[in-house]
């Protein structure tokens, strides 16, 4: 800013520094604006993944109440063809089945393996050891 040599060039400089005064105040509108859009969306994505959530967990246990009305014999291959993660799979339901591991399709017992893949420790590594025990590679 420089100073003005007559009054004329000081109305100017007054008017310039309205100008750069108000084009602040809208920028500092649209910036508000912007945040609070942002927050509204923020608050929108989190409730549907709260939503998600609950549907995902419903079907987690419609899916574990299912299994475990299955024979211990079918349950692998019931997993193997729900495309349900293993993670969400309840372990009480688990726990026979590597005594039953003999008595189970080996095509099923080969897609179990690789679905089980490097999981080595747990309820699926002991799973996985005693298929691969039965399964000739």
């Amino acid at each position: 800013m420089r100073y003005a040599q007559n009054y004329d060039e000081y109305l100017d400089e007054r008017r310039a520094a309205a100008a750069r005064y108000t084009a602040h105040v809208v920028g500092e509108g649209e910036q508000q604006e912007a945040k609070k859009c942002r927050e509204e969306k923020r608050i929108k994505d989190h409730m549907s993944r709260l939503e998600k959530g609950k549907e995902r967990a419903a079907r987690v246990k419609k899916f574990n109440a299912e299994l475990a009305l299955i024979p211990t014999s079918e349950r692998l291959g019931a997993i193997v063809s729900s495309g349900m993660p293993l993670e969400a799979i309840s372990e009480e339901i688990l726990v026979s089945i590597p005594d039953t591991s003999t008595q189970i399709d080996a095509e099923i017992k080969l897609n179990l393996i690789k679905i089980i893949d490097r999981r080595n420790r747990g309820i699926w590594g002991r799973i996985k050891k005693a298929l691969k025990k039965t399964t000739a590679f």
